[in-house]
């Protein structure tokens, strides 16, 4: 296994897309951070609520690439045609869809660390250029580590899974970042308050309780990823390679 997660490492460092994504995102990450506090309303900066509220919002922009870079993992393999090389070279295909799984949170965990330290001291530089001084901060850490952690890692889990079922770079994309949430939309003129259940809409709910209580969110975005996971495990390993 361990050696498996070294080659999925590796094959992720190797591909230029990973550095060009990642370097955009800390760039926006960081301009964003401090610009919006130049316009920002005073009493925003009143609140002992206003850092975890950017540090959201840069996890939640932070996800939306590390799905980019988790998709091209897996589809560079099949676009490429050196998926059948790769499930040679283990003794499982399920080893193959663990190691993938694991490097994609092996990256989403140092990216979110970065994203983090960078949000935090563009919002104290921003806050300062704009010549006041930030109130002092109450963040209750492991809930918002859980809350960061789950929706980040459901975001980057669900685009794999995806991946793994379409093998398809464009067909992955335009999945998740456009039919999952018009079929979500659509659902709910049929579910109605049981579509707050489905995939993207309980993952808001990690970030952003509302609807559901973090409880309910929680165990919804954990009971997709088992589902979906299994699902795309057992296709993975039964499927032809190409």
């Amino acid at each position: 296994m361990m050696s498996a997660i070294r080659a999925e490492v590796l094959k992720l460092l190797t591909v230029r897309s990973t550095y060009v994504v990642t370097l955009l995102l800390l760039a926006l990450v960081a301009f964003m951070s401090y610009s919006t506090q130049l316009d920002a309303p005073v009493d925003a900066f009143s609140s002992p609520m206003f850092l975890e509220g950017e540090l959201t919002s840069s996890i939640e922009l932070a996800s939306g690439f590390a799905v980019i870079v988790a998709i091209l993992l897996v589809t560079h393999e099949y676009r490429y045609d050196t998926i059948a090389y790769t499930l040679a070279a283990a003794r499982r295909r399920s080893i193959v869809f663990g190691a993938k799984l694991v490097t994609v949170g092996l990256y989403l965990a140092a990216v979110l660390s970065l994203v983090l330290v960078i949000t935090a001291a563009a919002v104290t530089l921003g806050v300062n250029a704009a010549g006041y001084n930030l109130a002092s901060q109450t963040i209750d850490l492991g809930d918002a580590l859980w809350r960061f952690g789950l929706y980040s890692f459901g975001s980057v889990s669900l685009a794999y899974v995806i991946a793994m079922l379409l093998r398809s770079q464009v067909g992955s994309f335009v999945t998740f970042f456009m039919l999952l949430g018009l079929f979500e939309q659509l659902s709910r003129l049929v579910l109605h308050d049981k579509a707050d259940y489905l995939p993207l809409t309980a993952m808001q709910s990690v970030l952003y309780p509302g609807a559901l209580t973090l409880a309910q969110a929680s165990i919804a975005v954990i009971a997709w990823l088992v589902i979906g996971g299994a699902v795309a495990l057992v296709l993975f390993e039964r499927r032809d390679a190409n």
